[in-house]
């Protein structure tokens, strides 16, 4: 049995024929070597998800068909580097020839069994919320302070049930980027949880790795928000779905919302019926004491009106409904104090960028810097703003380790569901291009609690696969996350394994069962709102860039000597 290495060579198609080189390679026969014999894995649990979109029309529909046929007159390696027969593309990886064998590790069904369902007993013994405890040599500045002493006088208030007239229910807490949001959460989650018991503040954000940040967990999931595909409004929860959720949720005495930029008028009205439902409520947020964290000039909603915008259309009855509520229960408190950069001509740079002022900071730039400055950024993590130029540098990453990459085909269940876009298919890739040592993020919320969460890091370490389960592709990958607060194997990974998301076109079912795996040398800003890098690279190549999103990617770092901008952007570029 062979494996063919299938990529492209670019001398060849430069001269407007087709190229592929193929290399086979003998599969090993030995075994894995796992100590599988202390891991009592062996119960089953289902990992699909149902999350329903839809595509708008029957031109879009007509469109997918036509590009289907088209991609399938493709070879897959033209699939994987993008590319049209006869085309004289110029975005070429140029690499060449792939010259060490892969090892084919295998393991039985048994083992593998126990791999595939390592998660699903992790969660079932492992930790199902980490409990903060407060840390005393912590100095909170006057801003936080002012916070946590309005939120105990609402938990005095609501303990002697003299009730929240007096104070705000809503307070919106305003900071730029390492004013200590983070850090005041933490602070609040230890004073309500003192007050009344593990759960008793809910923690929220629109992203998983936003979650993770804060302690917290997904909106969609934690709410447990589905929508119709007709009208796009959420459904209610009804009948023991109902009473589950509020028994959950039974003990939950305030709201806190991370990085609320990302919250839009529909989505904040949407939080706000379901918290109703919760409490058994007609109450805005059902009684709940709110609060919002975030940066306003930074990253906007997707698909939804910002809070603060004040062009709404009121024929969209739910984001101007949202938007109403929200302008009248708001109450703002502004975080000033900077915790994360230190360099205070870079932290005034960042104040005016935030306000739409640009100053020049020119030591940060590529061309300004000494060859061994730009050394030292050979491993740090590469942002880009557009998906297109992310993948590109991520599949040049790959090829550059010089080991086999194993192509994954993901499995549709129809033409439709093989047309959707990664997107589409709640980011499974049709797809997935990967090698033993690639830097990988996991796409999907597998573990918020754990760590394991849309956007978070690793290394793949091992590729495994089970002749019984699929003789071809692998079963199981091997990976060594950076942020996972769970059970590993001895060797330090978790087993990730293959999940299926389903969706509708024009009310046909679509299914797609992939790894939910994506390479991560580079990412998109939008992916790095939150995060704290050691050192990151700036990749500006584009003629425009917004301000809320420059400032996003220039305020990961906690100093200026951390951030170098490649490219040639230009300042007087951003809008």
């Amino acid at each position: 049995m062979c494996l063919e290495i299938k990529f492209w060579d670019q001398k060849i198609l430069g001269q407007n024929s087709l190229g592929k080189k193929v290399l086979g390679k003998t599969y090993g026969n030995q075994k894995h070597n796992l100590s599988l014999n202390l891991l009592p894995y062996y119960k089953s649990q289902e990992q699909t998800e149902s999350i329903h979109e839809s595509i708008s029309s029957d031109d879009e529909v007509d469109d997918a068909v036509e590009e289907c046929k088209r991609i399938d007159d493709k070879k897959d390696w033209m699939l994987f580097v993008g590319a049209s027969a006869g085309e004289n593309n110029t975005s070429s990886l140029d690499h060449e020839s792939v010259v060490s064998p892969l090892e084919k590790n295998y393991c039985n069904s048994e083992d593998s069994f126990k791999l595939m369902k390592f998660l699903d007993d992790a969660k079932k013994e492992g930790i199902d919320h980490v409990l903060r405890y407060r840390d005393q040599n912590i100095k909170l500045s006057e801003d936080q302070k002012h916070i946590i002493n309005l939120a105990s006088c609402q938990i005095s208030c609501i303990k002697d049930g003299s009730g929240l007239n007096n104070f705000p229910q809503l307070v919106l807490c305003q900071g730029a980027a390492g004013s200590g949001k983070t850090l005041i959460i933490a602070e609040l989650e230890c004073t309500i949880t003192e007050a009344f018991g593990t759960d008793s503040a809910l923690i929220i954000a629109f992203t998983g790795s936003a979650a993770l940040n804060a302690n917290g967990r997904t909106i969609h999931s934690t709410l447990r928000l589905q929508f119709d595909n007709k009208s796009r409004d959420v459904v209610d929860l009804k009948g023991d779905t109902l009473h589950a959720f509020q028994e959950k949720m039974k003990n939950v005495k305030f709201l806190i919302i991370d990085e609320f930029s990302m919250v839009g008028c529909r989505l904040f009205n949407i939080i706000n019926r379901r918290c109703m439902q919760m409490k058994s409520s007609t109450d805005p947020f059902g009684g709940l004491p709110v609060y919002m964290f975030g940066d306003l000039f930074q990253l906007p909603p997707i698909g939804d009106t910002p809070l603060y915008s004040l062009d709404i259309d009121k024929f969209k009855t739910i984001a101007y409904s949202g938007s109403i509520l929200f302008r009248s229960l708001v109450h703002t408190k502004f975080l000033t104090a900077c915790h994360r950069q230190q360099d205070e001509e870079f932290l005034n740079f960042l104040e005016n960028l935030s306000s739409g002022i640009v100053t020049a900071t020119g030591q940060i730039f590529e061309d300004n810097m000494s060859t061994e400055e730009i050394e030292s950024f050979s491993n740090a993590a590469q942002l880009f703003q557009h998906v297109k130029a992310t993948e590109d540098y991520n599949k040049k990453k790959l090829l550059e380790l010089g080991g086999p990459v194993i192509l994954i085909s993901a499995k549709n269940n129809n033409s439709y569901a093989k047309c959707s876009s990664d997107e589409l298919a709640c980011n499974l890739q049709n797809s997935l291009a990967i090698s033993i040592g690639a830097r990988i993020m996991l796409r999907s919320n597998l573990w918020t609690e754990g760590g394991l969460v849309n956007g978070c890091i690793g290394y793949i370490e091992d590729v495994l696969y089970c002749d019984e389960i699929d003789e071809e592709s692998p079963s199981i990958i091997m990976v060594k996350f950076d942020t996972y607060y769970g059970p590993t194997l001895t060797n330090g990974c978790v087993p990730i394994t293959r999940i299926t998301r389903s969706w509708t076109v024009n009310n046909i079912h679509c299914t797609r069962y992939q790894f939910p795996l994506t390479l991560a040398y580079a990412i998109t800003i939008h992916k790095s709102q939150g995060l704290t890098l050691p050192k990151c690279v700036l990749n500006l190549d584009c003629a425009e860039i917004m301000s809320g999103i420059f400032c996003v990617a220039m305020s990961r770092v906690r100093e200026k000597t951390d951030l170098m901008i490649s490219g040639s952007f230009i300042y007087h570029y951003l809008r």
